[in-house]
């Protein structure tokens, strides 16, 4: 579920066949991505106009610690386990949590489940680029409850307790234009990359690996009409991903280097 409101009646569109990012990782037939390609849906923050993507330009990477060359799912849950998240419990917030989806993908080498979530009336974060999840609902018992049932609703993949690796830190908008939401970010570790089958909520999802976007190659920083401040984001095939998403990735990216 978007972490806006559901629909009329609460109840989620049933789900078709997902569609894959043809110029990203699997079922790519090959060709290169269009880079001159802008996501015109992509708004900001459901504000009016699209984001500058054509015009981003390559970031400056923050860390001279340089990436990982090997990602694994050991070294990931060691350095998720050697922190304490930090928790956000603002009164009258609203919590969500979010999933960091890994799976070996080409050459064994882990790969991060992002999807596009489709444009959605009243959703300030309608056609942007994210990770599954959504709000939590009165019958989940806990944030991880709400990840895997949200997980499972969107994409319809099971994250098995004992896949999970760790949390990250609790995290919420940085504009009071948008909901006061609180996301806890879950990290899981699958064996193998999962068949995707979305709901009406996911427009499309791609599989992006770790090292990719450890290399800061896929750094920009991206422009949004009628505002001089430039937002840190990552270019991704065809799309940007930036905003919470990019608060999450980032931060994770720097603790495994």
């Amino acid at each position: 579920m978007p972490l806006a409101a559901r629909g009329a009646g609460g109840k989620r569109e049933p789900a078709t066949t997902a569609q894959q990012d043809p110029s990203h990782r699997e079922g790519r037939d090959g060709k290169q991505s269009n880079p001159e390609r802008t996501d015109a849906s992509l708004l900001v923050s459901g504000e009016q106009g699209p984001l500058d993507f054509k015009n981003s330009e390559p970031r400056k990477r923050e860390s001279d610690s340089g990436p990982v060359t090997e990602i694994t799912l050991v070294h990931v849950a060691d350095r998720l386990g050697r922190r304490a998240p930090a928790r956000r419990e603002g009164a009258g917030s609203i919590q969500a949590a979010v999933a960091l989806v890994l799976a070996p993908g080409e050459a064994a080498r882990l790969e991060l489940l992002l999807i596009k979530r489709a444009e959605h009336p009243g959703d300030p974060w309608s056609g942007q680029m994210a990770l599954p999840g959504g709000r939590r609902q009165p019958e989940d018992q806990d944030l991880l409850a709400t990840v895997a049932r949200e997980t499972l609703e969107e994409v319809g993949v099971a994250l098995p307790l004992d896949r999970l690796l760790g949390e990250l830190d609790d995290l919420h908008p940085r504009t009071p234009l948008l909901p006061p939401v609180v996301v806890r970010p879950f990290v899981f570790g699958l064996s193998h990359r999962p068949a995707i089958c979305a709901s009406r909520e996911v427009a499309l999802h791609l599989w992006v690996p770790l090292g990719e976007l450890a290399s800061g190659l896929a750094r920009v920083e991206v422009g949004i009409p009628g505002r001089d401040q430039r937002y840190p984001g990552y270019r991704v095939g065809d799309h940007v991903v930036w905003g919470m998403t990019e608060r999450i990735i980032t931060p994770f990216i720097e603790l495994l280097k």
